[in-house]
């Protein structure tokens, strides 16, 4: 397997990651955030914006997967 094809499988497989933990971050319960090592605040503003943050770089590393030769 070439070179390229693992640096584009990792891609995807961070892409999925990212988005399945901003998803997480923004839909679970809060008092489910703690199970996942995240320290749960009393603003849920602040775990949300995280789990935007996650959900933005997901597109960033998707795109990047999409043209694995160029990019």
């Amino acid at each position: 397997m070439s070179n390229i094809k693992l640096l584009v499988i990792t891609l995807w497989l961070v892409t999925a990651h990212s988005l399945l933990a901003g998803l997480g971050m923004i839909l679970l319960p809060i008092d489910w955030i703690a199970y996942f090592n995240i320290t749960p605040s009393e603003h849920r503003f602040f775990i949300t914006q995280g789990g935007v943050f996650h959900i933005v770089m997901a597109l960033a590393y998707g795109m990047a997967a999409l043209n694995g030769k160029e990019n």
